[in-house]
C-alpha cells in the first residue's frame, strides 16, 4: 500500500540521521502521499445529469468538478477509484465514480469494496461526529480531526452493488441509521449518485463541505481528498 511505503521510508530516512548522530529535517515528519497534488477540477457550472451509470453520457459531466487518483508505487490494483465527478445544481449534489475492476490476480471484483461520502453543513453547525474507518497506520491525516452530519456508505461485492446505507448524526458523536429513501444510485460502467440537498438538511444559498473515502473490507484504502474537504453552495431559487 502507498501509504505503508511512504511510512516505512520516512522512517528509514530517520534512523539513518539518528545513526550519524543529526538531528533528521521535520518534513520527514509529514506523509509524502498528502505533499503530491492530485489533479484536480472545480466544476465549472451546475450540471444535471442523467443517472444512467453508462460511459456514454460522459457529456452530462462536461462542467462537473472531478478527481483523478494517482497510480500507486506499489500496487495499482489497490485503487478502487480511478476518477470521481461531482457537482450540483438547485436540488441535488451528484457523484459518478469511475471504478477500477482491476486485471489482477484479485481484481477489484474479488474484494469487499465500499465508498463512503461524508458530508456536512458548512453554513450551519449541527450535530457532528468523527468518522468511523479503520485506519492501517496510526499516520493522523488531517481530514480525520474533522466532523461530519451525514455518511452514505456504498458496498460493492464481486460486481454486485448492494443497497446504500445512510447514517446521521443525531446527537453529538453518535451516528445513527438514517432512511436513504430519495437517494439514487445506479451501477452499469459507473456509479452515479444523486443524493438530494434536503437530505443533508443544505437550503438554497448554504454550503455543503464533503470527503470521500473507499475501503477494502471496512479498512480504509484511501482518503479523497486527504487534507482539505471539498465544498459546493446550493444555489438560490430564482
Amino acid at each position: 500500500q502507498d501509504f505503508v511505503f511512504d511510512y516505512m521510508f520516512r522512517e528509514r530516512l530517520k534512523n539513518v540521521y539518528i545513526i550519524l548522530g543529526i538531528n533528521y529535517p521535520e518534513y520527514l515528519d509529514k506523509t509524502l502521499i498528502t505533499t503530491i497534488e492530485v489533479p484536480f477540477r472545480h466544476p465549472k457550472r451546475n450540471i444535471t445529469p442523467r443517472m444512467d451509470g453508462l460511459n456514454r453520457s460522459f457529456d452530462d459531466w462536461y462542467n462537473s468538478g472531478s478527481l483523478s487518483m494517482l497510480d500507486g508505487p506499489v500496487f495499482r490494483e489497490n485503487k478502487n477509484v480511478d476518477k470521481i465527478n461531482f457537482g450540483c445544481d438547485e436540488n441535488n449534489i451528484y457523484f459518478r465514480l469511475h471504478v477500477n475492476k482491476g486485471s489482477g490476480e484479485i481484481s477489484f471484483v474479488d474484494r469487499i469494496n465500499q465508498f463512503y461520502i461524508y458530508t456536512r453543513n458548512a453554513s450551519r453547525v449541527g450535530s457532528r461526529a468523527y468518522i468511523r474507518l479503520i485506519s492501517k497506520t496510526d499516520n493522523p491525516y488531517p481530514i480525520l480531526l474533522e466532523k461530519f452530519e451525514h455518511e452514505l456508505a456504498l458496498t460493492l461485492v464481486k460486481d454486485t452493488l448492494y443497497p446504500p446505507r445512510l447514517t446521521a448524526v443525531l446527537h453529538p458523536n453518535m451516528w445513527t441509521l438514517d432512511n436513504p429513501e430519495g437517494i439514487t444510485i445506479v451501477y452499469e460502467d459507473v456509479i452515479d449518485v444523486c443524493i438530494p440537498f434536503d437530505k443533508l438538511g443544505i437550503e438554497p444559498g448554504e454550503t455543503v463541505e464533503f470527503f470521500m473515502a473507499n475501503t477494502d473490507s471496512g479498512v480504509k484504502n484511501t482518503y479523497i481528498p486527504q487534507e482539505i474537504l471539498l465544498s459546493m453552495t446550493r444555489v438560490l431559487r430564482t
